[in-house]
């Protein structure tokens, strides 16, 4: 078994070959333009969840106030309750 190996180059080899390069570099500077996209997207994802974390802890301490202003308000209800009741009410000095 004698195997020859044939050295000439034809057109179509040549034109195959360049045409599996112009599809490898167009799917490259494709799939680049995308990542940039992607990579862009992931940026402005990342500073809305930045925002929402922030926008979280604002409603949080706003929920924090209203309910030690509950805590006040049923206080004070309590109180009232109390003096319409007569305890705790202090009547004025009679001269």
């Amino acid at each position: 078994m004698n195997f020859a190996f044939d050295m000439t180059v034809k057109l179509g080899d040549i034109l195959t070959a360049l045409t599996f390069l112009g599809f490898g570099i167009s799917a490259f500077y494709n799939i680049k333009g995308k990542l940039d996209i992607g990579e862009l997207i992931m940026t402005a994802l990342k500073t809305e969840v930045n925002d929402i974390k922030e926008t979280l802890k604002l409603n949080a301490s706003t929920l924090t106030l209203v309910a030690t202003q509950k805590v006040e308000i049923d206080h004070i209800k309590q109180d009232l309750y109390e003096l319409k009741h007569g305890e705790g009410f202090v009547l004025p000095l009679k001269r």
